[in-house]
């Protein structure tokens, strides 16, 4: 049966039909925005592996999607309905960007290539070839002019759109690169990396303009301020930064995620920015103060890999590690502010006609600082009621270790390499084991026991087992099994 995906198309094609999607989108040109009223929250489902990274086009009819199932969708965001299954790539799909125009995009994946899609057809066009091994990053310049990518071979490279010609190879960083994005203007390039720095490049001269050290951890992603004055990076130590570009300054560090930060982007007026997480919550924050304003509940049911939000600021699309992605409208954040500003001054009213504006200013300042104290005491007293519960429910566990209750299975014995395969919770590992060791095993295998400690998960939802230990039914030995997970006071 001929594939429902048109093949790659020629050379013929390739300079007239994508080449002209890529000149129009050079001038700006665009399709008619949908209307944010007309939007609607909806579940998109199709992906069979993890979504990395979700993209919206800039006129907001378009949801893309890179997922680790190998294959890009594109996803009409009105209806919900599934346009296109882009398939090419031959490893999972790192990233995927959209041209300013909205008729095409790009992809990267781990299979070294950087792949050219028309976004309203769904065919392929041109392949970038050039890394020396997995892209896991991509990102179109605003007049759609330049691609960059990020890749496994720690170099960015810069790629001129409407021939698919490797420009410029920016090296310097120490490992992978996980993030690029260029700034409004297209004059900035910013490329985040495991190696812990972000690093600023100038497009045009592949110049390195300055180097970005805060984060504790691997930075995941960065993105520009409308403005391009400010820039925003998601770790892998729980945090986002805000950076100050004309000093290169971390303004803010935006503490509160349980686990990696995945995504960030400003909102459209610049004055908020939101967080996806792997602890399956996206947040917003205040940028002048730093403060966390919305979001925090666990709304999503698996982490949150990636996040955009369309142009009218009034929806985002989430991606979650779980292959779904979900498209909710977004609270108007200026609006959520300025309602807390105008409870405040409420409260704290002139006092009489002596007190000057600056004073009063003064007091409606103070007052917000303690709101935003209040609300950080309560989620710290929630926090430290939750590991509470979880200690209280912390007990021993010893039982038959190949038992449905413990998530142990025993697998296959390798007698040349003398492990044997153990899959613990759907996840298969090995342990060294002699022939005879592991023979005694087979034939007791109902005798074999496991230690182990359980306790309530970090949602405090239900009894996990952590800590498993295999004891060997004749020798005794001990074999530690999967992460050591038991939380501590």
């Amino acid at each position: 049966m001929p594939s429902p995906i048109p093949a790659p198309l020629g050379p013929a094609y390739l300079s007239v039909s994508l080449g002209a999607l890529i000149a129009t989108s050079a001038v700006g040109a665009q399709l008619p925005a949908i209307a944010p009223e007309a939007f609607s929250p909806k579940e998109l489902s199709g992906h069979t592996g993890p979504v990395w990274r979700v993209a919206v086009s800039q006129d907001g009819r378009w949801v893309v999607s890179g997922s680790e199932d190998q294959t890009v969708r594109v996803w009409d965001a009105l209806s919900g309905r599934e346009a296109h299954v882009l398939r090419g790539h031959q490893e999972p799909v790192a990233d995927v960007a959209v041209a300013p125009s909205g008729t095409w995009l790009a992809s990267g994946s781990m299979d070294g290539t950087v792949r050219l899609w028309d976004l309203l057809s769904g065919r392929a066009g041109l392949v970038l070839r050039g890394h020396t091994s997995g892209v896991c990053s991509v990102a179109v310049s605003a007049d759609g002019r330049w691609i960059a990518s990020g890749s496994y071979d720690n170099t960015a490279r810069l790629w001129d759109a409407a021939t698919g010609r490797s420009i410029r190879v920016l090296s310097g960083h120490t490992d992978l690169v996980r993030g690029v994005v260029f700034s409004p203007d297209g004059r900035v390039l910013a490329t985040s990396s495991l190696d812990r720095s972000v690093r600023l490049w100038e497009v045009g001269t592949g110049r390195l303009i300055r180097t970005l050290s805060r984060h504790g951890d691997y930075v995941i992603q960065v993105t520009f301020s409308p403005n391009g004055r400010l820039l925003a990076s998601a770790s892998a130590d729980q945090t986002a930064v805000i950076w100050d570009l004309p000093t290169g300054r971390a303004i803010q560090v935006l503490a509160g995620h349980g686990e990696a930060v995945m995504s960030v982007a400003f909102s459209v007026d610049g004055q908020t920015v939101m967080t996806g997480s792997l602890d399956s919550t996206t947040r917003v924050w205040d940028v002048r103060s730093g403060q966390q304003v919305a979001g925090g509940d666990r709304r999503y049911p698996a982490g949150v890999t990636s996040i955009a939000q369309d142009s009218s600021g009034r929806w985002v699309a989430a991606a979650m590690s779980g292959g779904g992605i979900r498209l909710s409208m977004v609270v108007p954040l200026d609006s959520a502010l300025l309602e807390t500003n105008l409870a405040l001054a409420r409260k704290l009213s002139p006092r009489d006609e002596f007190e000057t504006s600056a004073d009063f200013q003064s007091r409606i300042l103070a007052g917000r600082r303690a709101y935003f104290g209040l609300v950080e005491a309560e989620r710290k007293a929630r926090q430290a009621a939750l590991l509470q519960r979880i200690i209280a429910s912390r007990h021993p566990f010893r039982g038959p270790a190949f038992d449905a209750s413990t998530g142990l299975a025993l697998g296959r014995y390798d007698a040349d390499a003398q492990r044997y395969g153990v899959v613990i919770d759907g996840r298969d590992t090995t342990l060294a084991m002699t022939p005879t060791e592991a023979r005694a095993l087979s034939q007791l295998r109902d005798d074999a026991m496991v230690e182990a400690v359980r306790q309530l998960d970090p949602e405090g939802k239900s009894l996990v087992l952590y800590n498993r230990v295999l004891i060997h039914p004749s020798t005794g030995a001990r074999y530690p099994l999967g992460p050591q997970l038991a939380r501590t006071p």
